[in-house]
């Protein structure tokens, strides 16, 4: 649930943030939370609080769609390289 919280359209992104980050206090260590933040803050044009999310979620053991989402970031930020990386994992972990 927490990964389709950060999914939802645009409309209550504020409100989805402001709720994401407290929950954040508690749940430091949630990679399911860490995605979510992440793509609330790509959501908001905010790319490097995004890839430090993704990343944080993927040292806390994120998955395949964690490694995809950040290849696609790095990718649009000009990091081909890490994205390559990035969606290489992504194909070996599916």
């Amino acid at each position: 649930l927490v990964q389709a919280y950060g999914a939802l359209n645009d409309s209550t992104l504020k409100i989805r943030r402001k709720t994401a980050e407290a929950w954040l206090k508690q749940h430091a260590d949630d990679t399911q939370l860490q995605y979510c933040l992440g793509c609330i803050y790509e959501q908001s044009g905010e790319n490097e609080l995004a890839i430090d999310a993704f990343r944080q979620s993927l040292r806390l053991g994120g998955d395949a769609v964690v490694h995809l989402r950040l290849g696609r970031l790095l990718a649009r930020t000009g990091e081909f390289e890490h994205s390559t990386e990035q969606l290489l994992l992504a194909k070996e972990l599916n």
